[in-house]
C-alpha cells in the first residue's frame, strides 16, 4: 500500500513539474499592466486577448505609456447587405529625462481594425499610417502586423503575420490586411465568424522633442483602412500610401495627435 501511494505521489509530482502553473486568466495581468500605463479601460475591453497580448508586448518591451487614442467607423456593403468596420489609432510614448525635462525617445504607433458586422466580399484590404517625416523617422525592424480570425468553434486565432510593411516611404507605411480566412470541414467551406487585426511600429524623433505643445501645434498621425465591396479590389499600395480608390471603396480614417 505504501509502495503504491509513493508511486502515485511521484507521478503527481512529475506531472506538476511538466505542466507549469498558469493563472486562470493570464490576460488580466496584461490588462492591469496596461491600465497602470494609462490605457483606457473601455478601449482594452474592446480588444480580444490576442490584441491585448500584441499591445502588451510592445508597451512592456519599450516601457511606454499611453498618450492618445482616436476611433472611427465606416459602413460598407451592397444595397442588400450591410457591414461595418472600425479603426482605432493609439499613440504611446517612451520618455527620457534630460536636464530636468522629459523628452520623447520613441513614439509607439498601434492601429487596430475590427469588422463589427462582416463584409460580403472578403479578400485583401489595405491599411496605411502616415506622419510628419520632418519630425519623425521610421525605426527599421519595428513593424509587426497580425490578422486574426474567429473559427467555427468560436476561437480567435492568428491568421496572417508580417514583420515588414508592404510599402514604405519617408512619412508613411502601408500593409494589406487579409480577410479571406476560410476553414474546411466535412467537405464544406466556411468563412470567419469574426475578423480583426493589429499593427504596430516605432517612430523616432529627429530632434529633441517634448509633448508639451499646444493642441493646435501637436503633430498628427493618420491611419486609413480601405475595403472594396466587390470581388476584386481596385486599390493598390505604393509609396506607403493607398491608391486606385474607386467609388465602391469604403474608407475609414482617424487622426491622433501626439
Amino acid at each position: 500500500m505504501k509502495k503504491s501511494a509513493s508511486l502515485l505521489l511521484a507521478v503527481l509530482l512529475l506531472f506538476s513539474f511538466a505542466c507549469p502553473a498558469f493563472s486562470e486568466q493570464p490576460g488580466n495581468e496584461m490588462k492591469d499592466f496596461l491600465l497602470k500605463r494609462g490605457y483606457p479601460e473601455e478601449y482594452l475591453d474592446s480588444l480580444i486577448d490576442l490584441q491585448i497580448e500584441f499591445l502588451y508586448d510592445s508597451v512592456s518591451k519599450n516601457d511606454a505609456h499611453f498618450v492618445s487614442l482616436e476611433e472611427k467607423s465606416a459602413e460598407t456593403g451592397t444595397p442588400f447587405f450591410d457591414s461595418e468596420v472600425s479603426l482605432t489609432l493609439v499613440l504611446s510614448a517612451v520618455t527620457v529625462r534630460y536636464e530636468s525635462e522629459n523628452y520623447i525617445e520613441k513614439v509607439l504607433v498601434n492601429a487596430t481594425y475590427d469588422w463589427k458586422s462582416l463584409p460580403l466580399f472578403r479578400s485583401t484590404d489595405a491599411m496605411s499610417v502616415s506622419w510628419d517625416y520632418e519630425l519623425f523617422s521610421f525605426k527599421q525592424d519595428s513593424f509587426l502586423h497580425c490578422d486574426y480570425a474567429k473559427n467555427r468553434a468560436g476561437e480567435w486565432l492568428t491568421y496572417k503575420e508580417w514583420d515588414a510593411p508592404a510599402s514604405i516611404s519617408f512619412g508613411s507605411v502601408a500593409t494589406y490586411p487579409e480577410i479571406r480566412y476560410v476553414e474546411t470541414a466535412r467537405g464544406s467551406a466556411r468563412g470567419a465568424a469574426g475578423l480583426r487585426g493589429s499593427l504596430c511600429f516605432e517612430l523616432v524623433p529627429k530632434e529633441k522633442y517634448t509633448s508639451e505643445k499646444e493642441a493646435a501645434d501637436a503633430p498628427q498621425i493618420t491611419a486609413i483602412y480601405a475595403h472594396d465591396e466587390k470581388m476584386r479590389s481596385s486599390f493598390y499600395i505604393s509609396g506607403g500610401a493607398i491608391g486606385g480608390l474607386s467609388p465602391k471603396t469604403a474608407l475609414v480614417s482617424c487622426e491622433a495627435k501626439f
